[in-house]
């Protein structure tokens, strides 16, 4: 029994698909970044290859209107107040 295909596959990189431009936190609704509440943020990490650099992530909630949002953030992005401690 013959399960896969003569046809030939194309085969997709990670590093060959653009990345989305990221952004800093700020809610789409009140085009503001003044009424966030930090529920979680990851600094950036090297991968487990030591090749590249995962970039940091942050999720928040808007006190003001209650929209949620998490997504990866700028290199130049740290959250407020916000140190590491070595």
């Amino acid at each position: 029994m013959r399960v896969a295909s003569k046809e030939r596959r194309t085969i997709y990189r990670h590093d060959s698909i653009p990345a989305p431009p990221l952004v800093a936190p700020g809610c789409e609704d009140c085009g503001t970044g003044a009424y966030l509440i930090v529920e979680d943020y990851i600094p950036g990490v090297f991968t487990p290859d030591g090749h590249g650099l995962r970039p940091a992530s942050v999720s928040y909630t808007c006190s003001n209107c209650g929209g949620f949002s998490a997504h990866d953030v700028p290199a130049i992005w740290t959250l407020p107040g916000w140190h590491w401690y070595a």
